[in-house]
């Protein structure tokens, strides 16, 4: 392991002027209260190591800094009631916040939420290894229920479209289920609009979108000019804290992890690899695409994508691969300004703030396995309206 590093000084200094009993007067007040040295920038690295450029190795280093180190200025003053001399003192001193802290010494980051995003990036990766795939065994379970929809959807068209022809416009209106009678209450206002959004969400779209995969699917295969295949896969997390950490003075920093999984393999056995790219031989993935409202608990937990990601290296021989971890933070200390005591006030809090970058990775000689992963962005905005959509259909 190697270490560089970078060492300043800083000095705490009292300026101002005190009363000395010897002159019976005030006099000026110059002195070194304190010096210390502080770590200004440092590196650790692995020691290098001479590989075949194509095999992944252990690997890590890490580099933290600090970005800026302002003292905090503390003014002292004393008027003594009766002479207004006798024990007066008028002081300015810094205080360095580095003089509480030990730089790099904290780590902010949450430990749970990195593991997580590294269980996201390995598990996504082993499902990225089937290239273009589709999900026909859920689709063949479910295509009795697909017609009847798209035959429902296709009338539904059709009326809509043939009375709009005659001017019929009421009749139009009719055909979509959004006549003058469903909105005259708002319960039934909402339940039409929440009945129409989530037949295009969970009808039209992902009827579309499994036609379209299944015809890339099978480009994919006519078109594969190469054994070698490669799954990649990434995960995120972050995260910030504010909060006291010594006296006045307070803590405030922000986190982010971020992982990259690589898995390397050739096909072996082509006819199950192409298999498994349709989505065939996993019951159990196809168990729980058929479970209904299964797709609400993945916008949480999506159990979906590990269990596809079970069969992941099926077909496969596995050449290796690694993940990766990058963890950044950044803090700071400040102090409340105002005044402490009677004799004491803070003018200037001060600033100190520090970086900290690490980077980790770990290579793989056998395919991982899954694992389950929690959606850390469970409320973006379409999950929110088909959310909305599922309860507003639902009371």
């Amino acid at each position: 392991m190697r270490f560089d590093s970078h060492i300043g000084s800083r000095v705490e200094r009292s300026v101002g002027s005190v009363f000395d009993v010897d002159s019976h007067s005030m006099v000026p007040l110059d002195r070194i209260d304190n010096s210390f040295l502080v770590s200004e920038w440092e590196r650790k690295r692995a020691d290098p190591y001479h590989g075949d450029h194509h095999t992944a190795y252990d690997y890590g280093m890490g580099e933290n800094r600090i970005t800026s180190d302002s003292p905090m200025i503390m003014h002292d003053y004393y008027d003594n009631p009766t002479d207004h001399l006798t024990s007066n003192y008028d002081i300015h001193r810094t205080k360095y916040l580095s003089s509480y802290y030990v730089p790099y010494s904290t780590s902010i980051a949450n430990v749970v939420d990195g593991e997580n995003a590294i269980d996201e990036a390995i598990t996504t990766a082993l499902n990225s290894l089937k290239g273009q795939s589709s999900t026909w065994g859920a689709d063949l379970g479910e295509s009795k229920s697909a017609i009847e929809d798209l035959a429902k959807n296709t009338i539904t068209g059709y009326n809509f479209i043939n009375n709009m022809r005659k001017g019929n416009f009421r009749g139009a209106a009719d055909a979509l289920g959004i006549s003058r009678r469903s909105f005259e209450h708002s319960s039934n206002r909402g339940r039409a609009l929440a009945n129409a959004w989530l037949s295009f969400s969970y009808g039209w779209v992902p009827l579309a979108t499994s036609i379209y995969d299944e015809q890339k699917t099978i480009s994919d295969i006519v078109n594969r000019n190469s054994n070698n295949v490669e799954g990649n896969g990434t995960g995120h997390a972050s995260g910030s804290v504010d909060g006291p950490y010594f006296g006045d003075i307070r803590l405030k920093g922000e986190w982010t992890t971020s992982a990259r999984c690589t898995l390397k393999a050739t096909i072996a056995n082509a006819g199950l690899f192409n298999l498994n790219k349709f989505g065939v031989t996993n019951p159990a993935a196809i168990a729980w695409e058929l479970v209904p409202f299964s797709f609400c608990v993945d916008w949480f937990i999506p159990i979906g994508n590990t269990l596809s990601a079970i069969t992941g290296g099926e077909g496969l021989d596995f050449h290796g691969g690694y993940f990766s971890v990058i963890t950044r933070q950044n803090i700071s200390l400040y102090s409340k300004t105002g005044k402490i005591t009677d004799w004491t006030t803070v003018e200037d809090g001060g600033n100190y703030s520090e970086e900290q970058f690490v980077f980790n990775r770990t290579a793989l000689s056998t395919l991982p396995l899954p694992k389950l992963y929690a959606d850390m962005t469970p409320f973006s905005s379409p999950r929110a309206a088909n959310a909305l959509a599922l309860v507003r259909k639902l009371t």
